[in-house]
């Protein structure tokens, strides 16, 4: 018989949760690794093709959030403090943006660079490596985008399983088992945001 904790989940139940979030932190990571490569390969085409890449203006409102970040502890925040980022996905984000050689630098240094350049000519530019004219870089985004739909999929259904195998207890021994209605609802909500950062992710 499985022993219900104070917040009404089982120890078994909390260590399939916990290793499931560990699963999914795992495969999260691994996609992230998988598309950095995917661009990586693709902007070093452009630059052996083209030799030097040409540039373009970063918008305002892109050269606002950049400057923006601020340090709070670990994480960074937006200019509103409404968004928290940890330090790898405040990097990739402006990596997004900038897209220059210097993906590693540290947040403040990119800044600093974002500032000289506007105190310089008035604007900030970003390189201009068009990858989206990359015929295997379309190829490579493709398959990777049905790749990790295939996974948001695949833990959409763990987590049902997992959801309707679990039986939270309230006082008195009550049982308080979550509706499928419910849950479907919630797992709708999650896999339409998932997709949602995929497709801009890809384009």
């Amino acid at each position: 018989m499985m022993m219900a904790g104070e917040d009404g989940y089982s120890s078994e139940e909390l260590s399939q949760d916990e290793q499931e979030q560990e699963q999914e932190a795992a495969a999260a990571a691994a996609a992230e690794a998988s598309w950095n490569g995917i661009v990586a390969r693709a902007r070093a085409r452009v630059r052996s093709r083209l030799g030097a890449i040409p540039k373009r203006r970063v918008q305002d409102e892109d050269v606002i959030f950049i400057l923006s970040l601020e340090r709070d502890g670990v994480d960074y925040l937006d200019g509103q403090g409404h968004r928290r980022y940890t330090p790898d996905k405040a990097k990739e984000m402006i990596d997004m943006l900038l897209k220059d050689d210097h993906p590693d630098d540290e947040i403040e240094e990119r800044q600093a660079r974002v500032m000289r350049e506007l105190s310089d000519k008035g604007y900030a530019e970003s390189h201009n490596y068009r990858v989206a004219d990359d015929d295997e870089y379309i190829d490579e985004i493709n398959e990777w985008t049905s790749i990790q739909w295939e996974r948001i999929q695949a833990a959409s259904a763990r987590r049902r399983r997992l959801a309707r195998s679990r039986v939270a207890v309230k006082d008195h021994h009550e049982q308080d088992c979550y509706s499928e209605e419910e849950e479907d609802y919630r797992e709708l909500q999650l896999e339409e945001e998932e997709e949602e950062e995929i497709i801009q992710q890809a384009y």
